[in-house]
């Protein structure tokens, strides 16, 4: 009798302590999520590293008109710095001279910066481009202030606050 109660007594207490905790289950989750913040953080110097590697390697017009005429090949002369957030968004931080743009090159603009994202997500994701076929959540920053955003439903639509 005294043997079955004490194995009534100590089998739940192993059993419990074989059991992860609270503390084991955050310190995973927490390890995870840097991890994941640590492959974005590179993510995002590799996409502005390349940036700027078509900054200087481009022969880009210096006026805005024939910059904007030929956005194919100057289209990143109108971005300071990109940020690709953990929640698939983008910040994208512009230059003045991409505010005297009309609607839509901006959103052309947008768009190859979504493309150049897209293209490389696939590092830290492990996705491809068609995955994202509508693109992804952008919003636009100059100099510190909130210039527009793509809209919730429909990425390639714009709403400008300008």
């Amino acid at each position: 009798m005294k043997k079955i109660l004490l194995l009534l007594v100590v089998f739940p207490m192993v059993a419990l302590s074989i059991l992860p905790t609270k503390t084991v289950l955050a310190d995973s989750v927490q390890y995870r999520s840097e991890k994941f913040l640590n492959k974005v953080s590179k993510f995002n110097q590799t996409l502005n590293k390349k940036l700027y590697k078509q900054i200087k390697s481009a022969d880009s017009p210096t006026s805005i008109e024939q910059r904007s005429q030929h956005l194919n090949h100057s289209w990143f002369t109108f971005i300071n710095k990109i940020n690709y957030l953990k929640n698939d968004q983008l910040e994208i931080y512009v230059n003045d001279d991409f505010k005297k743009l009309s609607n839509t090159k901006r959103a052309q603009v947008v768009g190859f910066v979504q493309q150049l994202t897209l293209a490389n997500l696939d590092i830290i994701k492990g996705v491809n481009p068609t995955t994202y076929k509508q693109g992804l959540f952008s919003a636009v920053f100059c100099d510190g202030k909130f210039l527009g955003r793509t809209l919730f439903l429909d990425h390639k639509d714009f709403l400008w606050n300008d």
